[in-house]
């Protein structure tokens, strides 16, 4: 019996030995496999918190050898940086880690999958709640997510409360003495330059001899600026540095209303073209489903008089970078996706194609066929995987003019 136990210790301390770099041999590759699954731990990225509880077993295993600051490395080379807090015997990640729903775009919770490789970082991976892998964003440079330590102290902090709620990273008001809501303007995010007013705002918020601040977002990251002071034509202030990198590309699911100047950058999923009301014989306007690389959907059109300047220029499958349009309510009878705006092509819209291997062919958000069955919802378009069991003759309808086919059908869950 004690022999088992001493092979056991033994076998648990070769486990928890730091990971090879260059396994050679055969017997190397095969131990540090099995270190590399040892390692491996499983967490919920849960939208509504901003904060995250590791495994205990996690804590038993490298939780002293923990500091205040880790960094998550994905397979894109981003380094996002987590604050470590420390509970009794319980490891949490704090201050950071609301960056990883927005920065994988995880609007309804995940599964991560971290990898400790020692000395205070982690591989990560992730899945959506149907285990599909949750897309990698790419950037070139690599993004670099450096949290906000100014108030960090060096050692763990006591008596913090364990509800992930308080764990979570929030801007003091308190420390707020001037404010400023502003939309940013096409200018503010194609040069990678933020301008802000110097009169009611940057007269009191900062001093002409500046040259540098820092940018804390809403999630503890700091941003490293710049701040140029310009007199002409008017008094205005101007962010750089690490501005273009903060906003270096627009994602479709902060889209919102009004007259959008800036750039995004997708792909064309699906394009389709319906008939002129009164003319069926005629198109009356062309709908088309952007996608970017966060997998984030909208709808978008173009109407009737404007169908001559863009038709030609469209193709289902190609990316684009997409200047100029107006932002509307999606409050159609019946949504392609469920965002809650639509766009609409001007006059002025310009369309670049561009080579995006970033940007997936497509993406679907499958949902289980409980949730749809509870759904109220029947204004928008579903993805769902089923095996048909049944199917009904096909049937033609016809309306202003259009036939159209229609076949009901009858799915069946195999899960």
């Amino acid at each position: 019996m004690a022999n088992n136990e001493l092979e056991t210790t033994i076998a648990l301390q070769s486990l928890r030995a730091p990971l090879d770099p260059f396994p050679i041999t055969p017997e190397e590759r095969f131990l540090n496999d099995m270190r590399v699954r040892y390692r491996t731990y499983y967490l919920e990225c849960n939208v509504n918190y901003g904060a995250v509880k590791l495994p205990r077993m996690f804590a038993e295993d490298f939780g002293e050898e923990l500091c205040r600051v880790v960094t998550l490395v994905d397979s894109r080379d981003n380094h996002l940086e987590v604050l470590v807090d420390k509970i009794d015997e319980d490891v949490y990640f704090t201050r950071g880690w609301a960056s990883v729903k927005n920065f994988y775009n995880i609007k309804t919770g995940a599964w991560v999958v971290l990898i400790y490789s020692g000395f205070g970082h982690f591989g990560i991976t992730i899945h959506d709640r149907l285990q599909f892998p949750v897309l990698t964003p790419t950037f070139d440079p690599p993004m670099r997510l450096v949290i906000d330590k100014l108030d960090v102290l060096p050692h763990f902090v006591d008596n913090l409360s364990e509800d992930l709620h308080d764990l979570s990273y929030a801007h003091d008001e308190r420390f707020f003495d001037v404010s400023l809501e502003k939309t940013l303007t096409y200018f503010d995010v194609s040069t990678g330059y933020l301008m802000l007013p110097y009169d009611g705002f940057g007269e009191y918020a900062f001093h002409q001899g500046t040259t540098s601040i820092k940018v804390v977002d809403e999630y503890g990251n700091a941003w490293f600026c710049s701040l140029i002071f310009v007199s002409f034509p008017c008094k205005h202030y101007k962010i750089g540095g690490q501005w273009g990198m903060y906003v270096k590309m627009t994602k479709v699911s902060e889209i919102t209303g009004g007259k959008i100047d800036f750039q995004l950058r997708v792909r064309v999923i699906n394009l389709w073209s319906t008939p002129d009301r009164s003319n069926p014989k005629e198109e009356g306007a062309l709908h088309m489903i952007f996608l970017d690389k966060d997998c984030g959907k909208i709808y978008a059109t173009v109407r009737k008089d404007l169908l001559s300047q863009f038709k030609d220029d469209i193709e289902e499958g190609a990316a684009y970078v997409v200047e100029r349009f107006m932002v509307g309510k999606n409050d159609s009878s019946f949504k392609s996706t469920p965002h809650k705006h639509k766009l609409n092509f001007m006059r002025g819209t310009k369309l670049i194609k561009v080579k995006a291997a970033e940007i997936p062919p497509n993406h679907f958000n499958f949902m289980p066929f409980d949730e749809i069955l509870a759904s109220t919802k029947e204004d928008q378009l579903l993805d769902v995987i089923g095996h048909v069991v049944e199917k009904n003759v096909m049937k033609e309808t016809e309306k202003n003019g259009k036939i159209s086919k229609l076949m009901d059908a009858t799915l069946e869950d195999l899960e």
